[in-house]
C-alpha cells in the first residue's frame, strides 16, 4: 500500500473543448495505466465527471488494505423559480454539472484519506 497521491489538475485543450490530465506530485502524468514522465503520454480526460472518476480511483487504490469507515451527510438542493422543476430533469443536470472538490487529506489524521461522492440518483422532493 503506497500513500495517495498529490494530485494536480492541468487543463488541455480549447475553451470550446476543455480536456485535462492529471499530475502527481512528483511531476508525472497519469497515462491510464501508470505514471509517465513524459506530459504527452497523459491520459486525455473529457470533463470532470471523468476526472472524479479517475480521481476515485487512483485514491482507492493507494488506500487499499485500509479500514473504511462511512459516514453519510444530506445535500440539499434549492431551485428558485416560478415553477417546480422536474425531478428526473434536475436528477440528470445535476449529474452533469455538479461537482464534489475537497482536500481528501483528513486534517489530525496522517494515515487517512477521505473519498466523496454523492449519489443524485436518491435526490428526492423534501416538501413531499
Amino acid at each position: 500500500m503506497s500513500k495517495p497521491p498529490v494530485l494536480s489538475l492541468i487543463p488541455k485543450g480549447s475553451p470550446d473543448h476543455p480536456r485535462f490530465i492529471l499530475a502527481n506530485q512528483h511531476q508525472e502524468f497519469w497515462t491510464g495505466d501508470d505514471w509517465s514522465r513524459n506530459e504527452n503520454d497523459g491520459l486525455l480526460l473529457a470533463n470532470m465527471r471523468d476526472v472524479a472518476r479517475v480521481t476515485t480511483e487512483l485514491l482507492t487504490e493507494t488506500t487499499k488494505g485500509k479500514r473504511s469507515f462511512k459516514f453519510v451527510a444530506p445535500v440539499e438542493v434549492e431551485i428558485r423559480g416560478d415553477s417546480p422543476p422536474d425531478l428526473t430533469a434536475l436528477m440528470v443536470w445535476l449529474m452533469k454539472s455538479a461537482r464534489l472538490f475537497v482536500d481528501y487529506k483528513v486534517p489530525g489524521l496522517s494515515d487517512s484519506t477521505a473519498i466523496l461522492s454523492i449519489d443524485w440518483t436518491e435526490l428526492r422532493d423534501s416538501e413531499k
